[in-house]
């Protein structure tokens, strides 16, 4: 399955607790800590059923960096 935009940022979206966000905005700029990281990456493992490493997401910091990501991976 591949991912897209729109749900990688409603996936930010919830978890940051905002209506919308720049896609090319980093997620710590966001407001967005180590903590939501964590729950957006378990979102995305369940949503994608993959095994991706917190590592590598610190490396993917906006919505299109981590979808871009994700599809390669998957």
């Amino acid at each position: 399955m591949k991912a897209n935009i729109q749900d990688i940022k409603e996936i930010w979206c919830n978890v940051l607790g905002v209506e919308d966000v720049d896609i090319q905005q980093k997620f710590y700029d966001l407001g967005g800590n180590s903590v939501m990281l964590l729950i957006i990456l378990d979102e995305i493992n369940q949503k994608y059923q993959m095994e991706l490493p917190i590592s590598d997401m610190n490396q993917f910091d906006t919505v299109t960096d981590m979808t871009d990501y994700i599809n390669r991976e998957n």
